[in-house]
């Protein structure tokens, strides 16, 4: 049994290969210069003649000794043509694993996306409101909610388009949600609507550029006017009507505790209250909120407020 050594691959393979001796009669054979190789003539007498020289053994390579390896050829080739079933059921497995840790780190990173967005938009009503009072000497509510100002007018959810939504009331004859104010800042002209005419931005300016929505999602829809944040909720917009540059809001002023959201109140018996002519808050990926519990904790936890840092 000898090997066979491969020198044409850069990774050679040792093969077992079996030899049967056979011999050749020289006599039989026209000889030519480049076939002296085979024959071992290096130890016949001087002057020897090549016709009379005596069969040279030689070894011929036997072609069942390469079998076993096309055999096991054969089935390396048959392997690789698909997976096997244990193979496809790894894989799976191991994308099962995988989506397991990537999917909640996902659903993280989009709700976080929200988050900003929701914050970015209410900074954005903030300042639009503000910019309004700048170039009117008021503030961007209608007279009816100027009239229900107690002292001041909560945008909330009292109308009957949230009645599935927490009530977010300011307890007096007349409610309304956002739908006014937005309607005044972008100059909406509406039959009977707040800003009729123009009453209410005679300059007709467009002080907030909004993102419009679509049908009744995220942004400002052209079908009802209500702004709403990324989960589809209105947002919730306190302004403060008797220009004393605080905010006592029809939610907020009821907490338990105010303070840890950055609100105040002069005793316990008073409501809280910001120091700032506008708040703005939506009612984060829950869709809750709770006037009885602290601000910052039970359903008001995930509350997305436009004057803290939570």
């Amino acid at each position: 049994m000898h090997t066979v050594v491969n020198p044409s691959k850069s990774s050679r393979r040792r093969l077992d290969v079996a030899w049967t001796d056979v011999s050749w009669d020289l006599s039989l054979l026209r000889l030519r210069k480049s076939s002296l190789m085979f024959w071992n003539i290096a130890r016949s007498p001087v002057g020897t003649r090549l016709d009379v020289l005596p069969a040279v053994s030689c070894r011929r390579l036997s072609h069942f000794a390469f079998l076993p390896m096309m055999k096991q050829s054969l089935n390396h080739s048959r392997r690789a043509r698909g997976f096997t079933l244990i193979e496809m059921l790894v894989v799976i497995a191991i994308i099962a694993i995988l989506a397991g840790i990537l999917l909640p780190a996902i659903g993280r990173v989009k709700a976080q996306a929200k988050v900003k967005l929701a914050k970015a938009e209410m900074n954005m009503i903030a300042s639009a409101i503000k910019d309004y009072e700048a170039a009117y000497d008021r503030y961007s509510a209608s007279k009816n909610a100027e009239g229900a100002g107690n002292p001041d007018f909560t945008f909330g959810t009292g109308t009957p388009r949230f009645a599935s939504l927490p009530q977010v009331r300011n307890g007096g004859a007349y409610e309304a949600d956002n739908s006014e104010v937005i309607e005044i800042l972008l100059d909406v002209d509406r039959n009977g609507g707040p800003n009729q005419d123009h009453k209410r931005n005679p300059k007709k300016t467009t002080f907030l550029n909004a993102k419009p929505a679509i049908g009744t999602g995220p942004g400002v829809s052209s079908a009802d006017w209500v702004f709403r944040d990324a989960w589809g909720n209105p947002y919730i917009i306190t302004i403060d009507l008797n220009d004393d540059n605080k905010c006592v809001d029809a939610l907020y002023s009821k907490v338990s505790d105010g303070a840890p959201v950055g609100l105040s109140r002069k005793t316990a018996a008073d409501p809280w209250e910001l120091n700032a002519p506008v708040m703005v808050w939506s009612f984060g990926p829950d869709g809750q909120a709770d006037p009885n519990a602290p601000a910052n904790q039970g359903v008001n936890k995930d509350n997305i407020l436009g004057w803290s840092a939570r």
